[in-house]
Order: C-alpha cells, then sequence, then structure tokens
C-alpha cells in the first residue's frame, strides 16, 4: 500500500478522470472527512463524506454509513443534484 492507512489531515491528491480534473483533500482527522471536488466540461461535483459504523444487537451485523454529501452541477440546465452517499451491511 502506498498511501498511509490513516490519513494525514491536510493530505491531498489531484489526477484526472477521462481528461476532467478532481481534487481530494483530507479535512478533518476525527472523524475522518473526505472532500472531492472534480470541473468537467458539462458538470461539477463535490463530495464530503465520512464513515460511520454500527455493530448489530448480536455482534453478528456490521453497519457502515457514508455520512455527508454529493452536489452535482449540470451546466447546460443549470440543475443541482444533492445526494446523500449509499451505506453498506455486513
Amino acid at each position: 500500500m502506498k498511501k498511509p492507512f490513516n490519513p494525514i489531515l491536510g493530505e491531498t491528491f489531484q489526477g484526472h478522470y477521462s481528461g476532467d480534473p478532481f481534487y481530494c483533500e483530507q479535512i478533518f482527522h476525527h472523524p475522518p472527512i473526505s472532500a472531492l471536488s472534480c470541473y468537467g466540461k458539462d458538470y461539477t461535483f463535490h463530495v464530503n463524506v465520512y464513515p460511520g459504523t454500527n455493530l448489530g444487537l448480536n455482534l453478528n451485523s456490521l453497519n457502515i454509513t457514508e455520512n455527508g454529501f454529493v452536489k452535482i452541477l449540470l451546466k447546460k440546465t443549470n440543475n443541482h443534484i444533492f445526494m446523500k452517499p449509499p451505506g453498506y451491511c455486513f
């Protein structure tokens, strides 16, 4: 693994996805909050997420939630889409 397992506050990453630039940053340590922004020709999106966990009553299940938001702007129509990240159950 090339990145730290426990993200460092202020750690950043920049890259391109299908030619569109995106930027990530670890903006808080406890809880670990990550921010991501992507700027496409026809859209922009911003994401802030942090995990939450809950053990089942008999300790045989684990619910993981992604708290935070996803905000998408479609530039051609000026529509804004707001979403809550999905959760997971193991």
